[in-house]
């Protein structure tokens, strides 16, 4: 009885065991809850990444599965992956995919974008489906710069070994060119020389010229001189012209006035200008009438 009982006992195990991976295989199996359809992508990439069972995502979010990776019958050398969708998922004309990697684990999954979320819906046929297409993705596209890269690299330094083997005969020429170096420098200490004792020469016309009782002095002399008398015409000479004109003023107001009188009166001339008037209180004084 005791052999039974230990042996209902593993059994009971067993079947509850059985029961949790079953229930586990479901749950992990188990449909979204929506409708899936199913689209197609055909490429020339690498799809190591990838392999069924792999995650679809749009934007992010979990939406589908890759359901199967083969070969296009239609087109030779393409990779077709088979993709099962969820139908809630925004899929239009300008939808494309990307493979992108999971963190560090190396594993790929299919990343959905829309150039255009306004562009019509993707039309849904399960028996020719309609295909996504592919374009590099991040990692795609670094390993194309890598490469293109290293084949630059390999251009320069390949061009620097063809402009080594051209330096190398111009090598002999090296002794000719530092002869005609040297007589360059040669050319320029002349040079050099002769606007010396241009500046030699330059500086003792200077100090010619600069020399007491030389040009400069001389001519500072004269200005002197030239200053001095200034000085005395306009101290003694220009008051006595002053002086001149003065009286020469007074004696033509002094003429103007006699031509005027002389207009008015000519006879006086020649009988001279006869006695004054009597004035106010002198004898012979008549007060004006006022009448002509």
């Amino acid at each position: 009885m005791e052999n039974k009982s230990h042996a209902i006992a593993a059994g009971s195990f067993v079947l509850l065991m059985l029961t949790l991976l079953a229930g586990l295989a479901f749950w992990l199996t188990r449909d979204s809850g929506g409708q899936q359809h199913r689209y197609d992508i055909s490429t020339t990439q690498n799809v190591a990444y990838l392999q069924p069972e792999s995650l679809v995502r749009y934007r992010g979010v979990a939406v589908g599965r890759v359901a199967a990776v083969g070969f296009d019958p239609s087109e030779p050398g393409h990779v077709l992956l088979r993709l099962t969708i969820d139908s809630k998922a925004p899929l239009t004309r300008s939808s494309y995919a990307t493979i992108a990697l999971q963190g560090v684990t190396g594993l790929g999954y299919v990343q959905i974008e829309d150039a255009s979320p306004q562009s019509p819906r993707l039309a849904v046929n399960d028996v020719n489906p309609p295909r996504i297409p592919l374009r590099p993705g991040l990692l795609d596209q670094w390993l194309d710069q890598s490469q293109a890269i290293l084949t630059q690299v390999g251009e320069a330094a390949h061009s620097v070994s063809r402009l080594a083997v051209a330096l190398e005969p111009s090598a002999a020429s090296l002794p000719a060119l530092s002869r005609q170096s040297a007589a360059t420098l040669r050319s320029l200490e002349a040079a050099a020389h002769g606007v010396t004792v241009t500046t030699d020469q330059l500086g003792q016309t200077v100090a010619r010229i600069n020399a007491p009782g030389g040009p400069l002095a001389q001519i500072a002399q004269g200005s002197a001189a030239l200053a001095q008398t200034i000085d005395t015409f306009g101290a003694a000479t220009l008051p006595k012209l002053g002086e001149v004109a003065d009286e020469t003023s007074r004696a033509m107001r002094q003429l103007r006035r006699t031509v005027n009188a002389v207009d008015e009166n000519p006879q006086a001339l020649i009988f001279g200008n006869g006695p004054a008037a009597p004035g106010p209180g002198e004898a012979g004084f008549a007060a004006p009438t006022g009448r002509p």
